[in-house]
């Protein structure tokens, strides 16, 4: 109305006040021309122009509530989708989501790994950077593949023999190669000490037998099928065949580690055979008593994993004549990756995942009790404590006390205690690597112990 009354007595409007003035006066010169010629249709045009008013404002309430929905429907969809990739990156599937009922701990709890919900600590060994551990342990053999074809050659070479079953069970063999973590930490031994040359790739040659033939004798014992999605030798042919087979690999890393010329490497090959050997019968041991604590457990998989890791670095080392010291050094830290090695292992024993290549369970079904029930049958503060405890030590566990333990075993954090102990020993192993100058080959050692830690199979 003061607009209105302005324009008719011809004064002056501040700026604003014009602008809104001509968009006003357009509508109604638009909406009905000469309504301003009389003055009598004052009333008529004061209603007229609350009505445009209201338009205006009601148009830009509803501009505004779009906007707002649209800008929170943006917020959400980014939300979930930065959860989703969240409960994807290096997580196991749900570890609860097949469970069995397990009438000894009741009702289970709810589902723990949903989206969004990190209630187990593996966000805490996620890399800062977001690159992809296997695609960084590629990378590293991308940069020794030239050293890695000739290694492999060297020991398709050593394997040759005048009998026409053994080279075709061996060839078969050969053909999946898996990761190859030993003969590259071999490799990156004998790099960091000085280069690698024919000494370094015959030692690497003899650790990648030898611990072939280790597996291949596994499989024996432990009656597997399948390894790595391939059928066994002993399934293949017989336990007979297979054990033949295993030696022969041995034979093989013995000649190689000849090659090399130096007599501390057969003396660690020597060593880390015995120390696997120790392992397995340790661990025998403790399934047939049902032993119960860590320390043993620790001690079993430095014996059985530990040692080989340990052992590749040091025959690398040899080749090059390491400094004693700094060889001392990296033995230390190799020794604390074959233990985190060990124990990621272990992990796998309680998600159902084919990835994995074997069950839920599967350790304790042949009487091993691994890192996460041992914590969880160490927690005297859990009202089912004697309970499980028992339950352990049946001589034959049946699968829904497998389903129990395993059940247990996570609802007691054991998981997580097992992801923290190997947190701790990768902080201790890289206080070890702290003195050393950074360079491609330290950073390639830090990368593989990541990889241990994070890789799903």
């Amino acid at each position: 109305m003061f607009l209105l009354e302005a324009r008719r007595r011809g004064r002056r409007l501040p700026h604003a006040s014009r602008i809104f003035d001509r968009t006003l006066w357009g509508f109604i010169h638009f909406e009905a021309p000469g309504l301003m010629q009389t003055s009598s249709l004052y009333p008529c045009l004061n209603l007229c122009s609350y009505i445009y008013i209201l338009m205006f404002l009601c148009l830009s309430l509803c501009l505004l509530s779009i906007s707002v929905s649209i800008l929170l429907s943006l917020c959400s969809y980014v939300y979930f989708a930065h959860a989703v990739l969240l409960s994807r990156i290096n997580y196991p599937r749900n570890p609860l989501s097949s469970q069995k009922y397990c009438p000894s701990l009741g009702k289970q709890p709810k589902t723990i790994w949903q989206v969004g919900e990190l209630s187990l600590p593996l966000h805490r060994f996620l890399r800062d950077d977001g690159k992809d551990p296997m695609t960084e342990l590629s990378d590293i053999k991308a940069t020794l593949q030239p050293e890695l074809d000739r290694l492999n050659g060297i020991i398709t070479a050593t394997l040759q023999s005048d009998t026409e079953l053994m080279n075709s069970i061996v060839e078969q063999y050969l053909r999946t190669k898996g990761k190859q973590l030993r003969p590259l930490l071999v490799l990156l031994s004998g790099r960091l000490f000085g280069g690698i040359n024919e000494r370094v790739l015959y030692a690497g040659a003899a650790i990648e037998m030898l611990h072939n033939a280790s597996l291949i004798h596994d499989d024996v014992i432990d009656q597997a099928t399948e390894r790595r999605g391939v059928a066994t030798i002993s399934s293949v042919w017989s336990n007979h065949v297979a054990v033949l087979v295993g030696d022969f690999f041995v034979t093989g890393a013995l000649r190689c580690a000849v090659r090399t010329g130096d007599s501390r490497i057969l003396d660690t090959l020597a060593e880390m055979g015995g120390e696997l050997s120790l392992g397995e019968i340790n661990q025998y041991d403790n399934a047939r008593t049902r032993d119960i604590d860590e320390d043993a457990y620790m001690t079993i998989i430095s014996k059985k994993t530990a040692s080989l890791f340990e052992s590749c670095v040091a025959v690398g080392g040899y080749a090059q004549h390491a400094p004693e010291q700094a060889l001392a050094d990296l033995r230390r830290y190799a020794r604390l990756m074959g233990i985190c090695f060990q124990i990621k292992d272990d992990t796998f024993d309680y998600f159902d995942d084919p990835a994995v290549g074997k069950p839920t369970g599967n350790d304790l079904r042949e009487g091993k009790i691994t890192l996460p029930l041992i914590y969880a049958l160490q927690r005297t503060d859990l009202a089912e404590h004697r309970q499980m405890r028992q339950l352990a030590r049946k001589e034959q566990l049946t699968a829904v006390d497998i389903d129990c333990l395993v059940a247990f075993a996570k609802q007691a954090g054991g998981i997580d205690y097992a992801y923290a102990t190997m947190q701790r020993l990768r902080t201790e192993a890289e206080a070890i690597l702290a003195p050393y100058r950074p360079n491609d080959t330290i950073e390639a050692f830090r990368q593989i112990f990541v990889f241990i830690i994070q890789r799903k199979n």
